[in-house]
């Protein structure tokens, strides 16, 4: 929610400076962009982009896709279709993209697949396309030619299954191969905003750094992060001049004297402080860059230049990697998250491994007496997930040479992803201990 409310001020920042700059030209007095025409519908395809964005993370986060992703390459020799790949040229070079697919979970293109394939949403192309924050199908590697894009193809945008549904919406929207729909810069910026500060907090509300130990992290990772002067300004709401030391230190400041709620109003007032700043300058910078945007190619974020603003967003980044992520608690966690992915991918093996008319039978509830596990196994995963296999399965995409056998067995793959990536922290250790531990 927090991300959908500086997407709307980002939003909000833009309108103001285009009225501003056309009202003050004697040449042409109307926004060519017709944005600010536009301006409610653009805030309500930002604030539900903002609060979508993170929709297709698996447990435990960044973790839980790398857990995934290192059973999948630990095990998909136990899974290929063997006698397929044996026979077909075809099959094999398919299985050979598709198993680089599987190694390459990523959220941002599960959130494409939960909205288009899984939950349905029948939302309108315009809102699907702003939360894809990357464009490189999930089974191409970069080549020499993508460089353009390298940025906007640093991760999987989106999968074999849902390659058909991008390419329709891409051309009712015109968008070019590779290329972005320009308020998905927006939604990013609002992400990379409100969460540089929010790892942070946590860690000092669970104590794993003090206020004060914070305090100096900050101003000395900023040192290091700006490439500029670090007396450079940041320009605030009304034109204040403030740098970043002013702002850790206001906060500071209106702490110094509290017994209670320190925390709280600390981060209080860094948010607030750092806030203005960096919508202003995204703002800013989606207008200097409003040829590129519009056509998608962009090959950035809007806050990840050589400036001051993008070395405060990295400075929170940073502090977080030094003192939040290798606490030894934090570690735990991941851990664990490495354990129960793990465990719960190796308990749905026996049915990766099935051919493909025993798992027809499995899928079906017919196997009880000679397939006994698997059938038990099937029955529990979730009959969304499975009606989206089975439809999937009837309406192969067209972008890769298709041999059944193998494009079966990539679905099931798939069909197990979506079960385990869909569950929360929670949900993930009660399952973990009914089929690993027994409890």
């Amino acid at each position: 929610m927090e991300v959908q409310q500086v997407g709307r001020f980002i939003v909000q920042s833009i309108c103001r400076l285009l009225s501003e700059k056309y009202q003050d030209s004697a040449v042409n007095k109307t926004d060519p962009y017709h944005f600010t025409e536009l301006e409610r519908p653009i805030e309500s395809l930002i604030e539900m982009a903002c609060l979508m964005h993170d929709i297709g993370n698996p447990p435990f986060g960044h973790s839980g896709e790398a857990a995934i992703n290192k059973w999948f390459s630990c095990n998909l020799f136990r899974i290929k279709p063997k006698e397929a790949i044996r026979k077909s040229e075809t099959a094999a070079l398919l299985w050979q993209k598709l198993t680089l697919e599987l190694q390459n979970y990523e959220g941002n293109a599960q959130g494409i697949r939960i909205v288009t394939s899984l939950q349905t949403m029948n939302l309108t192309y315009s809102q699907s396309a702003c939360i894809m924050k990357y464009t490189k199908p999930a089974w191409l590697i970069p080549e020499d030619e993508h460089k353009p894009y390298s940025y906007l193809m640093k991760k999987p945008g989106y999968f074999y299954t849902e390659a058909g549904f991008v390419t329709q919406q891409n051309e009712v929207l015109g968008i070019a191969e590779f290329h972005r729909h320009p308020l998905s810069y927006i939604m990013e910026a609002a992400d990379d905003i409100s969460y540089c500060i929010a790892d942070i907090e946590d860690a000092v509300e669970k104590e794993l750094l003090s206020l004060e130990e914070l305090k100096v992290a900050l101003l000395e990772h900023f040192k290091t992060n700006c490439k500029v002067p670090c007396d450079s300004t940041l320009i605030g709401l009304r034109d204040n001049a403030v740098t970043f030391e002013n702002i850790v230190n206001a906060a500071w400041k209106k702490t110094e004297n509290l017994a209670d709620n320190r925390v709280y109003e600390f981060f209080i007032s860094l948010r607030v402080g750092i806030l203005h700043p960096l919508v202003k300058y995204a703002a800013e910078q989606f207008l200097s860059n409003i040829e590129q945007i519009y056509n998608g190619s962009f090959n950035r974020a809007l806050l990840e230049d050589d400036s001051q603003y993008h070395a405060v967003t990295e400075t929170f980044k940073s502090v977080a990697r030094s003192y939040v992520f290798n606490a030894r608690e934090v570690e735990l966690l991941e851990i664990q998250g490495f354990k129960i992915i793990g465990g719960l991918l190796d308990s749905y093996l026996p049915i990766m491994r099935l051919s493909k008319d025993d798992f027809a039978k499995v899928l079906a509830g017919k196997a009880n007496k000679t397939l006994p596990l698997e059938n038990r196994l099937a029955g529990r995963l979730p009959g969304k997930y499975k009606f989206s296999y089975q439809k999937a399965l009837q309406t192969p995409p067209s972008k890769l040479p298709h041999d059944d056998e193998v494009y079966e067995r990539y679905l099931r793959c798939r069909l197990i992803q979506d079960h385990i990536s869909g569950m929360t922290d929670h949900y993930a250790l009660d399952e973990y201990e009914a089929l690993v531990l027994c409890r």
